[in-house]
């Protein structure tokens, strides 16, 4: 466990590790958690308070980057927004100062999806995610991010209905997810795009060309992406298998069925066994929004 590892680096006096597991402690408590902390979390604060102290110690700049990454992140998700932009502001500064334009990236999107929260700083949102994408793209900068990035900024244009922009960003983000060969990143693009042409733009034409890359890249067989021409719009999200996007078997427990311990999501189980390795549950990975690794 992390307190095991910061027990063993706080003897063997590695404070950058030490620093680096309680920031994770932190980190894991926090997203356990989730929005109904109800005001201060203590012992979260604390694991940050102490990963920062170390930081400071041992003069370790990437670690203090995550640290006020993680800060801000749990400021967000207890609803104190002023005090995530702090910490987020802060982590930009440092990185401009004595990090890559990459860590300088990671703090301008944590900012950007930050600021989309409010909706009178859209315009601001929409800047800061093309500056850190324009930065992740840069000689530095970090092509996996940069797809992250893409598939961010169309949640957000989504949820404000901007359903063509959002289209124009997932297609960008397949692209680059392929390129840098990061499958659960064009997975997760995929997937949001086919759910976007289907439910949000009507156009199964469209939407049936990006299933077929769906099926593809899962190894989901071909005869079962048949007869789906017309769309599924008249569907419910939930009764679709969450990587092929075709409909479930019906019923609480049937054969071909499998529903994660999450309990939220299921798929064929044919899909679960022939996606790639790599890849989790992309509706659960999509759920962590803000990056807070450096």
């Amino acid at each position: 466990s992390f307190a095991a590892v910061q027990a063993k680096a706080k003897d063997a006096k590695l404070g950058v590790e030490e620093g680096r597991a309680c920031r994770l402690l932190g980190e894991v408590l926090s997203r356990r958690r989730g929005p109904n902390l109800g005001g201060e979390d203590t012992e979260v604060d604390d694991y940050f308070k102490q990963a920062m102290r170390l930081a400071h110690r041992e003069d370790n700049m990437e670690l203090s980057f995550a640290t006020l990454c993680s800060m801000g992140a749990h400021a967000a998700r207890t609803g104190d927004i002023d005090l995530a932009e702090h910490f987020f502001l802060q982590s930009k500064t440092l990185a401009q100062r004595v990090l890559s334009s990459s860590e300088e990236g990671v703090a301008e999107a944590n900012l950007a999806l930050c600021l989309g929260q409010e909706k009178a700083r859209h315009s601001e949102c929409v800047d800061s995610f093309k500056k850190a994408i324009r930065l992740q793209q840069g000689h530095s900068g970090n092509k996996h991010k940069a797809a992250v990035l893409h598939i961010a900024f169309a949640t957000a244009l989504t949820s404000w209905g901007h359903h063509q922009e959002a289209k124009g960003e997932l297609v960008k983000a397949v692209t680059v997810a392929r390129n840098c060969r990061d499958k659960r990143s064009e997975l997760r693009a995929l997937l949001k795009l086919v759910k976007l042409l289907e439910f949000s733009l009507k156009d199964a034409t469209e939407a049936a060309k990006y299933r077929e890359l769906l099926r593809r890249l899962n190894g989901v067989p071909e005869d079962r992406i048949g007869g789906v021409e017309n769309g599924l719009s008249d569907v419910a999200e939930e009764h679709l298998c969450g990587l092929c996007l075709l409909k479930l078997p019906e019923g609480d427990t049937p054969e071909g069925r499998l529903t994660l311990p999450c309990r939220r999501h299921s798929f064929h189980s044919s899909c679960w066994e022939a996606k790639p390795s790599e890849v989790g549950c992309p509706e659960c990975d999509s759920s962590c929004i803000f990056i807070v690794d450096s």
